[in-house]
């Protein structure tokens, strides 16, 4: 095992200096890193109501892991502690796996084959990439519960499960169904009602919060995200209905870009998740979830929600695998067949979709240029104390102050918001100050006459201060 340690030492190290290279070079353009690290430092500093979010923090998502981390935080206040997290994540992961499939098929070769497929797994490496989330984090401890649920090791599920649970709501989910699982496949040993107790526990804790938690901390619905799901009525109960619908689900299959989703998902391993399909039971409800859903984000590899299917997969992969080698004369041959399909088949998808070869086409991803000195030397001019309005490039680097505004909750600039970075040309929420301004010229004249001084621009970049500030 020592070389796996090592193996995963690397994946520690290779991940964590892609978050921070990226992280330098301005190279994030999403909300999650600047959510999570806001959070953090509100926590650590007693506040527990976000301006960024306009709710407490736990009114989005159920994020027990943040108040773990918030002491932490408050010696260590940085966003990179994050990407840090991430990849401790992904390295320990690594170890686990191996013991996993090592057990169940016993083959040295086809276990360093699913461990390498893992990590070229296309959806798994695009939520390492991704800047942050919580869910990014998840393979570990739901791989800890797959683990304990195949060898009967109920700390091993006990603990991932409580992991699970900390990261995210919907993990929930799979607690319950992994527990219902075990106490099933566990019945003739004594205690396997344990197993069921957890599922019922994580099914009651989900159902708390949906109803009672995230609601009250807006005194909305909306806290919880059914607005999602306009298409199936918008509102819990339609919502339920609906996903549970095989109508419904049959039309959301037939989505434009659906289809070519889930061929990204299931290509990697070659077909042989179709012999292993009770591995991919417990996925059901989040592929559910996130077909049902009107954002077009929710289905796509390209972002952190491929982090949640991929134990599942290569479940389902190491189950098929172990099926096709008890009807198999030579199995050993078999096997290194197998392995090899599984490579060559994740090492096109990954090539074709993955992160690793957009890297490498354009390093440029990970060098700080000009353009990211200027940013940076922009913030530096701003106190920390001062309240901030920014675009997505510049939020994950303005996230320890107790009033840090962005578009992903603000349809207008704050009043109390004394500086502004805005990127006419971010990806997500494009800057639209008034739909008569065509021009950056036109832009900065009327953000004059509203007020704010212009500390530095670019083509498509502002930074600016409010003039009474």
């Amino acid at each position: 095992m020592k070389k796996v340690w090592l193996a995963a030492a690397g994946l520690f190290l290779f991940w964590t200096a892609i978050g921070m290279l990226r992280y330098q070079s301005f190279d994030f353009f999403d909300w999650d890193l600047a959510l999570a690290a806001n959070d953090l430092w509100l926590l650590s500093h007693g506040e527990t109501f976000s301006p960024l979010r306009q709710m407490p923090v736990w009114g989005a998502h159920a994020h027990g892991i943040a108040f773990l981390l918030a002491p932490l935080y408050r010696l260590l206040p940085s966003p990179l502690l994050l990407l840090g997290l991430k990849g401790l994540a992904a390295g320990l992961t690594l170890p686990l796996l191996v013991r996993i499939t090592q057990e169940q098929l016993g083959d040295r070769r086809l276990t360093i084959c699913i461990a390498i497929g893992f990590f070229l797994y296309p959806a798994f490496s695009h939520a390492l990439f991704h800047e942050f989330n919580y869910e990014a984090l998840a393979a570990l401890p739901l791989l800890a519960m797959i683990g304990g649920l195949l060898s009967g090791r109920f700390r091993w599920f006990l603990l991932g499960s409580a992991g699970a649970l900390l990261l995210k709501e919907n993990l929930a989910l799979a607690v319950l169904l992994l527990g219902g699982a075990g106490s099933w496949l566990h019945r003739g040993r004594g205690g396997a009602w344990r197993w069921g107790v957890v599922g019922a526990a994580a099914a009651g804790w989900l159902a708390l919060y949906l109803a009672w938690i995230a609601p009250g901390a807006r005194g909305t619905a909306e806290a919880v995200h059914w607005s999602y799901y306009g298409r199936l009525g918008g509102t819990p109960p339609e919502v339920l209905a609906g996903l549970l619908n095989p109508a419904a689900t049959w039309a959301a299959l037939q989505k434009p870009g659906v289809p070519f989703w889930l061929w990204q998902l299931f290509a990697p391993t070659g077909g042989l998740v179709l012999f292993g399909i009770p591995g991919l039971l417990p996925a059901i409800p989040f592929l559910l979830i996130q077909l049902h859903a009107d954002t077009i984000r929710m289905q796509s590899i390209y972002f952190h929600y491929g982090a949640v299917w991929t134990p599942f997969v290569f479940l389902a992969v190491i189950l098929g695998v172990k099926t096709l080698q008890s009807r198999l004369r030579d199995s050993i041959q078999a096997g290194r067949l197998i392995g090899s399909w599984l490579l060559f088949c994740a090492l096109l998808t990954q090539i074709s979709w993955g992160p690793l070869a957009r890297l490498a086409a354009d390093p440029n991803h990970l060098i700080p240029d000009a353009s990211d000195r200027r940013r940076a030397g922009w913030i530096a001019q701003i106190p920390s104390e001062a309240s901030v309005y920014g675009s997505h490039r510049y939020l994950s680097h303005l996230t320890n102050r107790p009033r840090l505004y962005g578009p992903h909750a603000q349809a207008e600039i704050p009043a109390d918001a004394a500086y502004m970075l805005l990127d006419l040309e971010d990806p997500i929420a494009p800057t639209r100050m008034d739909p008569e301004l065509e021009t950056a010229d036109a832009l900065a004249t009327y953000l004059d006459q509203q007020g704010w001084e212009l500390l530095g621009r670019t083509a498509t970049e502002f930074f600016l201060r409010r003039k009474d500030s």
